[in-house]
C-alpha cells in the first residue's frame, strides 16, 4: 500500500495532481490511498504519507515551510513540490525532495517523477546480511547511518539505536555492497548514507547529532558524490 498525500489550497489543482496519482498508480497495479491537504497548516496537524505533492505556493504556512517542519520532525515521507514559480526552486531542496513539477502538471514528466520516488521506496525494504559471531542479521540499507572500520572488520550504526552491530565483513567490501545505494567515504575508517547527511565542512554532520571526519585526500570525491545523490533525487 502506498499512500499519497497531495496538499495544494487551488481545489482545481488540487483535483488535477489527483486525477494524475489514481491515473498513474492504477496504470501501475499498485493499491494506493490518497489524502487531501488544503492548508499547509491542516497537512502538518497529522500527515501520514509514503509520498507527498506539494503546493509551493499556499497562504499562511507554504511548501518551503512544510518541507523544513518536516525534516525537524525527522519525516521520511518523499517529497515533489508543484509550482507555477520557478524562481522558489532554489530555496525548496531538501534531503526528502525530488524537484519540481510546473504547473498545469504535464502527466509524462509527472510519471517519470513518480517512477522515481516509488523505486525508492520500494528499495527501503532492501536489506543486506550481516555476518558475526551470532549468525547472520538481515539491516534494512535504509537503517544505515553509517559504517565505521574496526580493524579488518566494521562497526554498522543504525538510526534510532544506540549501539552498533558488530560486522565479521570490512568496510571495503560494504561500500562495494552499498556505494550504488547512496553511500559514499568521506575517510577511509567511515562510509556514509547520504541519505543521512545534513552538512558537510571540516565534518559531516549527520542525523541524529553524528558528527564524522572528513578526510583530505577523500574530501573532493566525497563532496561530488553527495552532490550526485542529491542531483539523483531531484532529476
Amino acid at each position: 500500500m502506498i499512500k499519497i498525500a497531495v496538499c495544494d489550497d487551488n481545489l482545481q489543482d488540487r483535483n488535477a495532481v489527483i486525477k494524475c496519482c489514481r491515473r498513474y498508480m492504477e496504470e501501475k497495479g499498485t493499491e494506493y490511498q490518497i489524502a487531501e491537504y488544503t492548508s499547509g497548516e491542516e497537512l502538518l496537524s497529522g500527515i501520514d504519507a509514503d509520498i507527498l505533492l506539494l503546493d509551493v505556493e499556499m497562504d499562511g504556512i507554504d511548501g518551503v515551510q512544510v518541507k523544513n517542519m518536516l525534516q525537524r520532525r525527522k519525516s521520511d515521507v518523499a517529497i515533489l513540490f508543484l509550482s507555477s514559480h520557478t524562481e522558489t526552486i532554489p530555496q525548496a531542496f531538501g534531503r526528502q525532495v525530488y524537484g519540481f513539477l510546473g504547473k498545469p502538471v504535464d502527466y509524462e514528466l509527472f510519471r517519470e517523477k513518480m517512477d522515481f520516488m516509488l523505486e525508492d521506496i520500494l528499495e527501503q525494504e532492501r536489506f543486506v546480511c550481516c555476518k558475526n559471531a551470532d549468525g547472520a542479521q538481515k539491516i534494512l540499507v535504509n537503517q544505515i547511518v553509517y559504517i565505521q572500520a574496526y580493524g579488518k572488520y566494521a562497526k554498522i550504526f543504525l538510526t534510532g539505536q544506540e549501539k552498533y552491530v558488530f560486522s565479521e565483513q570490512s568496510i571495503g567490501a560494504w561500500k562495494e555492497e552499498l556505494e550504488a545505494y547512496g553511500f559514499a567515504s568521506c575517510h577511509r575508517s567511515y562510509l556514509v548514507n547520504c541519505y543521512y547527511v545534513e552538512k558537510i565542512d571540516d565534518e559531516v554532520q549527520l542525523c541524529g547529532k553524528h558528527s564524522l571526519p572528513v578526510s583530505r585526500r577523500m574530501e573532493k570525491a566525497f563532496r561530488e558524490a553527495y552532490k550526485e545523490y542529491l542531483w539523483r533525487k531531484a532529476k
